[in-house]
């Protein structure tokens, strides 16, 4: 049983080290186990695949905590209560406000408030706050206003603890019962575990990763660090709270007498490809910040007079770039952030005829903004210019989002 920490700042190729180093242990390992956040999944099963040979997959695994909550749950038995989906958890909640709006100061006064109790029980859940704390937590607050929203979550968190009692589980119940199961599992004994991805855990993750380091032989986290001491200074260190969590794994790792194997520091800087964004990453956030000397030529900042303007540069620059200097489509990512607000401004005929073949152009380009510029294309539909199919296919597409909103 040893752990093993990982660290170097963004780009300095924590991932790329961890699965190079499965590549050259996998053969010598009975089972490797890489856990990633959700979303970092998928990504990570190709980079296994592109990395080790195809005849070594079966020794090396991508999961979620998850996903290992399941396997074990298969492996040990445990589960007998139908899994809430999101959609369920929302028709309840949904249900308990309304049957209890006239005790209720706050949470029953609009149905919007469903998704903020949603996220506010995965947020309970995550830190194991229980209703019995909560009401605890109630009862010594001497603020009244805050007392009264805590009332409210109090109420309405009891109500959906007894409807789900002996009939169903939340999806972030999963996790609970994982700590709780995983002591009986055989799985994860002497395996050699990778860490990766992760900005920080929760409590319930902090609580199975310790149960991990009991079993297997070696765990490995990595994490977007530039020094493992301790910052003195946490309000000016963007750092801080992974380096926080990393100080509680290891006195996780030192209160259950686990190794701790001397850590790997990485130095080198491969994402970024020109100076101006290393030295950016450098400064960004940096107190102490330098100034950059040199002729900036890879970042560009363009103020624009309102947000049309905006994207109307985007999509100018898009097409320059493919059209005239050799870039494709796969070559440029639009990173955004706000492109609601486009949507709420209505536009002239003319500002509209010149937008519309570039909002077109992005859809079809980037479809992970469709649902943003389709509202744009539909609050202003009227200025649209297209034959009567298209009109047909916008029909749909107005009514397919209308019945999305009223679902939500």
């Amino acid at each position: 049983m040893s752990l093993r920490i990982i660290y170097g700042r963004a780009g300095s190729g924590k991932t790329t080290y961890c699965f190079n180093e499965i590549k050259d242990r996998i053969k010598n390992e009975n089972k490797i186990y890489i856990i990633t956040p959700e979303q970092f999944s998928f990504t990570a099963e190709q980079k296994l695949l592109d990395t080790i040979d195809e005849n070594s997959t079966i020794n090396a695994e991508v999961l979620t905590f998850n996903r290992m909550a399941y396997r074990i749950l298969q492996e040990v038995g445990g589960i007998t209560d139908t899994v809430l989906t999101d959609c369920g958890t929302s028709m309840l909640i949904y249900d308990i406000l309304r049957k209890e709006r006239k005790n209720l100061k706050f949470l029953g006064k609009s149905d919007k408030n469903v998704d903020i109790v949603n996220r506010l029980f995965t947020e309970l859940k995550k830190h194991n706050i229980t209703e019995s704390k909560l009401s605890e937590v109630k009862d010594d607050i001497n603020d009244i206003y805050l007392k009264t929203k805590l009332n409210d979550i109090d109420i309405v968190y009891k109500k959906y603890s007894e409807r789900i009692k002996n009939n169903y589980i939340n999806n972030d119940d999963l996790l609970t019962i994982l700590f709780e199961k995983i002591k009986e599992s055989k799985s994860f004994d002497n395996s050699l575990i990778y860490i990766d991805e992760f900005a920080g855990f929760t409590k319930q993750e902090f609580s199975i990763i310790e149960e991990l380091s009991k079993k297997a032989k070696q765990v490995n986290i990595s994490i977007c660090i530039d020094e493992l001491e301790e910052s003195n200074m946490p309000e000016i260190d963007v750092f801080y709270p992974n380096k926080k969590a990393i100080m509680k794994i290891i006195q996780i790792a030192k209160k259950n007498n686990i190794e701790i194997d001397k850590p790997i520091k990485l130095n080198n800087l491969y994402r970024f490809k020109n100076n101006e964004l290393k030295f950016l990453e450098g400064n960004l956030y940096n107190i102490n910040y330098k100034r950059y000397e040199e002729e900036t030529k890879n970042i560009n900042i363009f103020l624009a007079m309102n947000p049309y303007s905006e994207l109307e540069f985007v999509a100018k620059k898009i097409i320059e770039l493919v059209r005239d200097n050799g870039y494709r489509y796969k070559d440029i990512a639009i990173i955004k952030y706000g492109l609601r607000i486009l949507s709420q401004h209505h536009y002239t005929l003319k500002e509209w005829s010149t937008m519309q073949s570039r909002l077109l152009n992005l859809w079809v380009r980037f479809p992970s903004m469709a649902d943003r510029i389709l509202e744009i294309l539909l609050s202003n539909r009227a200025h649209l210019k297209i034959d009567p199919l298209k009109k047909a296919i916008y029909s749909i597409i107005d009514e397919s989002l209308m019945l999305n909103r009223e679902q939500e």
